[in-house]
C-alpha cells in the first residue's frame, strides 16, 4: 500500500476524539442519534447497552465512535461536534511513542487526524499549504510567516537551488514549484503562484541530515547543527496572507518543555492532517538547535507547521532520527526562534509586499472596503509612473465615489494632493474650463496670471487651444502640484461631455500626461470620457460578490490580530444584501454594526 492509501486508510484515535468532547450527554445523545438514523445505525442507547462501559470516564464515547466509524459517517459527527464548539482542544493525553521508520510514523496506532477537528486550532488551517516540485513531484508543507512568504524545509526544494550555493535558486525555476492552500476536506485546493524571484532566503540541512546518517544522541557534540536549519522562505506572486493570516517569527518564542505539540501537514500529499505528541527535549545539548517530538510524520510531511498547546507556532517539522538513550525513532523540527535569529542577521525580510496589500478598512472611517483588489493595483501603478489615467465605470450604488476615499488611503498626504471636481460643473467654454481646472487644484484666482484669450490669436480655434492655452494650463497645473503629484479626481461622469471646446483642451491635456510627471487623472462614472489616451487603464464596476465579503472579514481579522472563532463564509452570507438594489454603504453600516463590532469587542 502507498503512503497516502496508507494514511487515508488508518484507524482514527478514538480515545483522543472522545476526551476531548465537552459537551452534556443530553446533547451529545441528540446529535449523534439524528446522524444515526440518517444514516440507518443503531442509537446511542443501543450501542452502550451492547458494550461494557469503559472504566475511564472520559471515554464513554468510545463506542459510539468506533460505531460511526465502521458505518462510514464519523468524519461528518466530528465535524458537526467542531461546530458546535463540542470539542475541547486541551484534553487530549500524551501517547507513548514506538519505533517506526525515517521522518517517522511514531505512534502508528496514534494515525492521523483531521486538521480540522481542534476548534482553537482552526485558524491554522488557511495559513498551511502543499509544496510540490515538479517534475520530481517532491512533496513538503508549508506555512505563511509573512503576508507574502511560506516557510518550508530547504531539502523540499532542494532540487531547484544552485549546486555551488543552496541559499540561491536557480533560474527560471518559479515555474517548477506549485504551492496550493486550502487542500483540506472536502476543498480541492487554490493555487497561488509563486514570484520569479522566489527564493527570499534559506539554510542548507547539515551534511548528515543530507546523508541521513546521524543520531539524536543527547552527548553529541556535532557542529554545524545550529547554522544548518534547514529551511527555506518561499516569496508568493502575491500577499494572500493579509487574509489568510501568518505566523511572524518570534526569536523570544519557543517550546517550553515538556508540552504537548500539534503538526499539520500534508502527508503523503495527502489532505491536510493533524498529528499530535509530546516535545520532547532540544538537541544538541549544547547548541539546542532541534526539537525532538513523538507527533507522527511521513513523507511530505516536512516543513510541516509545529504548534505548541496555546495554538503558537514553535517549530518547523524537519525529519527523523534515531535516539540511543531512547532507543526508538524520534521526529526532529527547527525551532523557529533559530529561524527568525538567522533571518535578522542574515537580513530576509518576511514583511516585504511586492503589489498592492489590500485594505481591509480605511485607517480613518474605518469604512469596510469589499473588493476593488483591481483599483488599488491600479494606483500602484500609477504612483510608480506605469499609467497616468484611470476610469472607473459603474453605476450609482457601486461604490464608485467611494473610490477617493481608497485612493487617499493608500497615499501619503507629504508626496501626494488629491482634488476631487464634478463633471457637472466642467464648463463648456475653454478657458472657463482651463480656470475650473487651475482653480480646482488649489491656485487662487490673485495667483492665476492672464490666461490667453482666442481674440488675441489670429489663428484657428484648435491651434489656439493647442499652442497657447494649452501649455499655460499645464504650467499653472504643475505649479499647484509643487514637489507632490497631483491628482485630480473628476466625479459624476454620468453623462457624456458636450463635443465642445472644453472636451478638446481636456483630451489635449490627457495626451500631453506622459511627460508631465506631477499629474494623475481619475475619472469616475456611468459613461466613460471620449477620447481616452491608450494607456487608459479601466476599473469596470459591480456590487461586491460574497466573496468580496468574506474576504474583507477574514483580512479585517487577520490586521486586528482577532483570536475568536468566526465562521467568515457564513457571516458574508448573512451579511451579503439578498435585496439587489441595496447600496454598498447601506452594506458596509451592517457590516460596522455587525463584524467590526464583534471584532472590536473581542467577541462579545
Amino acid at each position: 500500500m502507498d503512503v497516502k492509501a496508507e494514511v487515508q486508510n488508518r484507524t482514527p484515535n478514538y480515545p483522543l476524539i472522545a476526551a476531548m468532547i465537552i459537551m452534556s450527554h443530553v446533547q451529545f445523545t441528540e446529535i449523534y442519534d439524528r446522524l444515526a438514523q440518517t444514516h440507518g445505525s443503531d442509537q446511542l442507547m443501543v450501542i452502550n447497552a451492547l458494550n461494557i462501559p469503559p472504566s475511564d470516564t472520559s471515554q464513554k464515547y468510545l463506542y459510539a465512535l468506533q460505531a460511526a466509524n465502521e458505518a462510514g459517517w464519523l468524519p461528518e459527527l466530528v465535524r458537526l461536534l467542531a461546530r458546535t464548539n463540542a470539542l475541547h482542544a486541551n484534553t487530549f493525553s500524551p501517547r507513548t511513542p514506538a519505533g517506526a521508520q525515517l521522518e517517522a510514523l511514531v505512534s502508528p496506532q496514534a494515525g492521523f487526524l483531521d486538521a480540522g477537528l481542534l476548534p482553537s486550532f482552526r485558524r491554522a488551517i488557511p495559513r498551511i499549504c502543499l509544496i510540490r516540485v515538479n517534475p520530481s513531484h517532491a512533496t513538503g508543507t508549508g506555512f505563511l510567516i509573512g503576508p507574502q512568504v511560506v516557510l518550508t524545509a530547504w531539502h523540499v526544494i532542494k532540487e531547484l537551488v544552485e549546486p555551488t550555493d543552496p541559499t540561491k535558486a536557480q533560474a527560471r525555476t518559479a515555474k517548477r514549484l506549485e504551492v496550493l492552500f486550502d487542500f483540506v476536506g472536502n476543498e480541492n485546493g487554490i493555487r497561488v503562484g509563486v514570484h520569479d524571484d522566489w527564493l527570499v532566503g534559506a539554510s542548507p540541512a547539515h551534511e548528515l541530515e543530507q546523508r541521513q546518517a546521524w543520531e539524536f544522541d543527547p552527548e553529541a557534540t556535532t557542529e554545524g547543527f545550529d547554522s544548518h536549519l534547514d529551511f527555506a522562505m518561499i516569496f508568493l506572486s502575491h500577499p494572500v496572507g493579509i487574509e489568510r493570516g501568518f505566523y511572524p517569527l518570534d526569536r523570544n518564542r519557543s517550546a517550553q518543555l515538556p508540552c504537548q505539540v500539534n503538526l499539520y501537514q500534508y502527508p503523503g500529499a495527502a489532505k491536510l492532517k493533524l498529528t499530535t505528541g509530546i516535545a520532547i527535549e532540544y538537541w544538541p545539548k549544547a547548541v539546542k538547535a532541534r526539537l525532538l517530538h513523538a507527533a507522527n510524520s511521513t513523507h511530505g510531511s516536512s516543513g510541516g507547521l509545529v504548534l505548541d498547546d496555546l495554538g503558537e507556532a514553535v517549530a518547523l517539522h524537519q525529519s527523523g532520527g534515531w535516539s540511543d538513550l531512547r532507543q526508538k525513532t524520534i521526529n526532529g523540527a527547527i525551532p523557529t526562534s533559530f529561524i527568525a535569529t538567522a533571518g535578522a542577521v542574515a537580513g530576509f525580510d518576511t514583511t516585504v509586499i511586492d503589489g498592492v496589500e489590500p485594505l481591509a478598512l480605511l485607517p480613518t472611517s474605518k469604512h469596510p472596503v469589499f473588493g476593488r483588489e483591481k483599483f488599488q493595483e491600479l494606483v500602484l501603478s500609477a504612483v510608480a509612473g506605469r499609467c497616468r489615467v484611470i476610469a472607473v465605470q459603474g453605476e450609482l450604488q457601486t461604490g464608485r465615489s467611494f473610490s477617493l476615499e481608497i485612493l487617499e488611503a493608500q497615499l501619503t498626504a507629504s508626496e501626494h494632493t488629491v482634488v476631487r471636481l464634478s463633471a457637472r460643473d466642467f464648463p463648456q467654454e475653454a478657458t472657463a474650463a482651463a480656470i475650473f481646472l487651475i482653480q480646482g487644484c488649489g491656485t487662487k484666482p490673485e495667483e492665476m496670471g492672464g490666461l490667453p484669450s482666442a481674440t488675441d490669436y489670429h489663428t484657428a480655434s484648435a491651434a489656439w487651444l493647442k499652442d497657447a492655452l494649452l501649455p499655460h494650463l499645464i504650467d499653472a497645473l504643475v505649479r499647484a502640484a509643487g514637489a507632490r503629484i497631483m491628482w485630480v479626481v473628476i466625479d459624476d461622469l454620468d453623462e457624456f461631455l458636450p463635443e465642445t471646446a472644453s472636451a478638446h483642451l481636456l483630451n489635449l491635456l490627457l495626451s500631453q500626461l506622459d511627460s508631465i510627471p506631477s499629474l494623475r487623472f481619475i475619472f469616475l462614472g456611468r459613461v466613460l470620457l471620449s477620447g481616452l489616451p491608450q494607456d487608459t487603464e479601466f476599473e469596470r464596476l459591480s456590487k461586491p460578490t460574497v466573496l468580496d465579503v468574506e474576504n474583507t472579514i477574514k483580512r479585517h481579522i487577520v490586521a486586528a490580530k482577532f483570536e475568536g472563532d468566526i465562521d467568515t463564509k457564513s457571516a458574508a452570507q448573512i451579511l451579503h444584501p439578498k435585496n439587489v438594489d441595496q447600496c454598498v454603504s447601506t452594506l458596509a453600516l451592517e457590516y460596522c454594526r455587525r463584524i467590526s463590532h464583534l471584532i472590536t469587542t473581542g467577541g462579545s
